[in-house]
């Protein structure tokens, strides 16, 4: 029973990295062919912290628990130098099925129209939700003491 309690951390980690894997492949923007060389420095830039406040461009009403502290990490577009896109995550005290739940109701109650939910797997569930130009993906995993959200948010797609 010990060893099951010690699996459960690394397997729900692991759901949390397939589902955001799944969205990223199933869900990719409309690229454009490449006509840059092939050497060409990339066109974002990445920051990662851990921290207790969220980026300026993350809408904090996609957070539902309060008191928890976060990792962010932002996406900014080189050429502007403006963050485009952030992935927060944290871990919440409640369960991944009411969490599931609040994330539906919240993105139905407030003009968010679900392109995707995954409930296939018993311990991690997906929701991608898109409202004008913006696009959030939101992912849940259950944990020990509750369960990780990942949150995505990128302003324009």
């Amino acid at each position: 029973m010990n060893n099951k309690s010690n699996l459960l951390p690394w397997v729900g980690g692991l759901v949390v990295v397939v589902g955001l894997l799944i969205a990223f492949v199933w869900y990719p923007k409309d690229f454009a062919p490449s006509t840059s060389a092939p050497l060409e420095r990339p066109q974002s830039i990445i920051g990662y912290t851990k921290e207790n406040a969220l980026p300026a461009n993350f809408p904090p009403e996609l957070v539902l628990d309060t008191n928890v502290s976060f990792e962010v990490a932002q996406f900014s577009d080189e050429d502007s130098g403006s963050a485009n896109g952030a992935v927060v995550v944290w871990r919440s005290s409640s369960s991944s099925e009411a969490l599931f739940a609040a994330y539906k109701d919240y993105f139905s109650k407030h003009q968010w129209t679900i392109t995707h939910e995954d409930t296939g797997m018993p311990i991690a569930w997906l929701l991608v939700a898109t409202r004008d130009s913006a696009k959030a993906v939101v992912s849940i995993s259950s944990d020990v003491a509750g369960a990780r959200v990942t949150a995505e948010y990128y302003a324009n797609q």
